[in-house]
């Protein structure tokens, strides 16, 4: 970067600031938008259109948006403006490890952990590690080996980036399907850094039908405005497909269902392509239809509500869960989740964010 345009990255950094834009908006997702609107896929009149409005071009046709309905859907610059909702106690559970402690009262209804790789600490044992292993490359192996299966994680990570699926099958040791060698396999667990090793979540029975290769996880959004109002107005589905491999992201090829946060339903399938979205009936792969009860749903919104209202502090939240054989496990919780079909929001959701921007533009002196 040339002198002027650190000067002039510097005094833009400045103005944001004095406007309420996080360091996140300004180091990422400021230039992640002005790239976008450099696609040339889209007309030069879409981007400049959609650029004025605050929305990535692509969602013109994703939304459907129009001159008379876009400002009644969230723009993605408003969202990002709103970085972090949660101020600082975001930190909560930003980070993997950080959420397993503070929710500590929930355990129960959280993966087993059991080591934590730092390539500037080396191996550290965790909360549920075997007292008899060691905190060494070997004793991960051997735990390995003895349960079958287990995951690797980033502790700060999310879209399922940096997930592996860690298997031991008939004396083989597989990364993501990929086969390794003891030796092999020894050294990509010391490649990674800042990961945690956990329990490897098996779905219940029911969804495993639909999609067997990954842990297809449900999106539950959670609002507590005031600290005691806890809801959850919003929820969907995500399935992994061939496409997607051993995660469930749809940009990574994945599937989505809506559900009936009444009553636990699922339906309406949705693929994404080209960043519309695609009615589905029927899995690609498994050819499972895609409806159905979401297993132990009573207990899920009980518990997630409980949770919420433990920690008053925190008043949006994305949680990502897996349901299981005996009820559900969280895999992580999102303190700014990313923005699914906001225009289909329900009224609590859109409210929620257009109160949240109007509060804080007006501590900021915006219009």
């Amino acid at each position: 970067m040339g002198l002027f345009k650190k000067i002039m990255f510097i005094f833009k950094r400045h103005y944001l600031k004095k406007k309420g834009y996080s360091d996140y908006y300004i180091m990422h997702y400021n230039e992640e938008l002005e790239k976008g609107y450099r696609d040339k896929s889209f007309s030069l009149k879409d981007r400049k259109w959609a650029y004025k409005r605050g929305f990535w071009p692509f969602r013109i046709q994703q939304y459907g948006l129009t001159e008379e309905n876009y400002k009644g859907i969230f723009s993605d610059r408003d969202y990002f403006y709103l970085y972090p909702i949660n101020n600082r106690y975001s930190r909560w559970i930003d980070d993997k490890l950080t959420m397993k402690y503070v929710f500590a009262p929930f355990d129960r209804f959280m993966p087993r952990y059991y080591f934590h790789i730092m390539k500037d600490r080396d191996i550290m044992k965790l909360m549920d590690c075997p007292k008899e292993l060691k905190p060494d490359i070997e004793s991960i192996i051997l735990l390995l080996e003895n349960k079958g299966l287990l995951a690797a994680k980033m502790a700060s990570g999310t879209y399922g980036i940096g997930f592996y699926k860690l298997e031991y099958k008939d004396g083989l040791y597989l990364v993501n399907k990929k086969s390794y060698t003891r030796d092999e396999f020894g050294k990509f667990l010391l490649s990674l850094d800042n990961y945690i090793i956990t329990e490897f979540v098996e779905m219940h029975p029911d969804l495993k039908k639909i999609n067997p290769e990954s842990v297809n996880t449900i999106r539950v959004t959670v609002i507590n405005e005031h600290g005691n109002d806890t809801i959850i107005p919003f929820a969907f589905m995500r399935i992994g497909t061939k496409r997607s491999g051993v995660v469930d992201n749809v940009a990574k090829g994945g599937m989505v269902c809506k559900i009936d946060v009444k009553t636990g339903r699922f339906y309406d399938g949705q693929v994404l392509k080209n960043h519309v979205y695609e009615n589905v009936e029927y899995h690609p792969d498994t050819h499972a239809r895609l409806e159905g009860i979401v297993p132990n749903w009573e207990l899920v919104k009980k518990t997630i509500l409980e949770m919420s209202e433990y920690c008053p502090q925190l008043k949006w939240l994305g949680y990502d869960i897996a349901i299981t054989a005996d009820g559900f496990s969280i895999i992580e919780i999102n303190s700014h989740h990313g923005l699914h079909k906001a225009h289909e929001y329900p009224p609590e959701v859109s409210n929620f964010l257009f109160s949240e921007l109007e509060k804080k533009k007006k501590k900021y002196g915006l219009k």
